[in-house]
């Protein structure tokens, strides 16, 4: 029972780890796209 509960604690934090890195990369993509577009339109 207690080798469950530590499994499902440790996934659960590796979840929540996950998520944050999944938002952080989702934005870090979305800013760089928004930068390179702007970029381009600079140039031509």
């Amino acid at each position: 029972m207690l080798l469950k509960d530590k499994t499902v604690c440790k996934i659960s934090v590796l979840y929540r780890e996950g998520k944050w890195l999944f938002i952080a990369i989702y934005w870090e993509v979305l800013y760089l796209c928004t930068f390179k577009k702007v970029e381009v339109n600079g140039h031509s």
